[in-house]
């Protein structure tokens, strides 16, 4: 067989394996995390935002749920783009930044390079703003039980003060949120196993 064929059979077998991978923690949730936005300039971009503080993670699985206690929380990322609306709505395109969750031990649980975070008021001049990204797993002691990759989803938060316009000005706040994985999509493992599949019955005709 052509050593071309060889390394797509391998290839996909390896893609195959990393797509049916299990991930037996569905979501990590944490509340009342400090938040904060800081506009910098400079390198850091247009500002920086932060969620920082030692609180409870809840580790969430298909029948069951772990606490973990004095547990600390970092999540950063750097303002790109303020596209606040000119009615006073607060809208803002957040890239690059870390994510980093310890144990009371202060062992690394997860690791993590922060991506797009998309950050919004969701009521004009409440204080209420609600925020949705991405972000790759590099390392951790949960790595291998959450996946490689993972969403910011339901987070949300009141901040003071409450008639925030823009990111022209700081503010700041208390965060509940959830970290879930992203697993492929039944559709993808399909693709990978007819691929797979098809190049083994190549090799058995030649």
């Amino acid at each position: 067989m052509r050593p071309f064929s060889v390394l797509c059979i391998v290839s996909l077998m390896v893609a195959f394996a990393a797509s049916v991978h299990a991930t037996p923690i569905d979501y990590i949730s944490a509340t009342t995390v400090p938040t904060s936005f800081t506009p910098t300039g400079g390198d850091f971009g247009l500002g920086v935002l932060s969620l920082s503080g030692t609180r409870p993670l809840i580790l969430h699985y298909a029948n069951s749920q772990e606490v973990l206690d004095g547990s600390q929380f970092l999540l950063t990322a750097y303002l790109k783009e303020d596209n606040s609306t000119p009615v006073g709505e607060a809208r803002g395109l957040f890239e690059g930044g870390v994510l980093r969750l310890l144990n009371s031990s202060g062992n690394e649980l997860l690791v993590g390079e922060a991506h797009s975070v998309l950050v919004g008021e969701f009521l004009n001049d409440r204080g209420m703003f609600t925020t949705s990204g991405t972000f790759t797993v590099t390392g951790g002691l949960l790595m291998q039980d959450f996946g490689r990759n993972g969403q910011v989803f339901e987070l949300m938060f009141n901040v003071q003060p409450i008639t925030v316009s823009d990111f022209k000005s700081g503010f700041s706040g208390l965060s509940d949120l959830s970290l879930t994985a992203m697993v492929p999509e039944p559709i993808t493992l399909g693709i990978l196993g007819i691929g797979l599949a098809g190049l083994v019955a190549r090799r058995r005709r030649s």
